[in-house]
């Protein structure tokens, strides 16, 4: 079995399957076979990037929410705010080791999150003017200019 994540259209997120990671966000490890509702912390999830063992909520306040394998030192399993001093995101794209966004300021920034924690943030400097669209492989992300 694999995670599910349903959006209804009040924006409620119902979540079921595998959860050995906590990635169902419901504060525990137990798989689930019966649809049970996620509630966001603060708002709702207005959009869920899922890898295989750790999933990242976009609240409808552009706050950005990690839970699953890299919040492990999170005994409880429930989503933990990224805090980012640098303003809330408009665009993210993520892989397996970053989160990519471009800020209300378009802005790019390069966040590296482990065990739930940010610990590098890097601006990227686009050469011609910023950063209008970006798009990501496995290992790489590609900003489209201006």
């Amino acid at each position: 079995m694999s995670s599910i994540f349903l959006k209804t259209s009040k924006n409620d997120i119902y979540v079921c399957g595998d959860n050995f990671c906590g990635q169902l966000g419901l504060g525990d490890n137990i798989n689930r076979k019966i649809l049970t509702i996620l509630k966001c912390p603060d708002g709702y999830f207005k959009s869920i990037f899922m890898n295989d063992s750790y999933v990242i909520g976009i609240t409808n306040k552009n706050q950005i929410y990690i839970w699953g394998s890299y919040t492990k030192n999170n005994h409880n399993n429930n989503p933990i705010l990224i805090n980012f001093k640098e303003g809330c995101f408009k665009k993210i794209e993520y892989n397996i080791d970053n989160i990519i966004g471009i800020t209300y300021k378009k802005e790019l920034y390069r966040v590296d999150v482990y065990l739930g924690n940010i610990v590098n943030i890097k601006m990227l400097k686009c050469p011609n003017g910023y950063f209008k669209k970006i798009s990501h492989g496995y290992n790489t992300f590609i900003g489209l200019t201006s």
